[in-house]
């Protein structure tokens, strides 16, 4: 998500890097990067993913998952770029699976 996305969809804290912003960040290869899930398998894993940080835990490192889930439902804020949507900003910063922190360098 870019930063002009997340404010379209009134996201706070969301699309840019930026001290006290929430680091949510994927390494991606560009040639590689695919989707491999099918609507009769939905749970294939993508290719070409490298590393992802989600809410500053690493969760992907070397293209295997962790067992970590930091990711959390986002739900657009009152905003009016958005026509009016019903929904407010709510969000639990929680991890399961021992998630740990890591700078983006390490």
């Amino acid at each position: 998500m870019t930063g002009l996305t997340a404010e379209v969809f009134g996201v706070p804290d969301r699309g840019r890097l930026a001290p006290g912003l929430v680091a949510d960040l994927v390494a991606f290869d560009q040639a590689t990067v695919g989707d491999t899930a099918a609507y009769a398998d939905p749970r294939r894993t993508p290719t070409g993913i490298r590393w992802v940080m989600q809410a500053g835990h690493v969760v992907v490192r070397d293209g295997r998952w962790l067992g970590t889930r930091c990711g959390v439902r986002l739900a657009p804020a009152r905003n009016e770029l958005m026509h009016g949507w019903p929904f407010n900003a709510a969000e639990i910063w929680t991890c399961s699976g021992g998630a740990t922190h890591e700078s983006a360098g390490a």
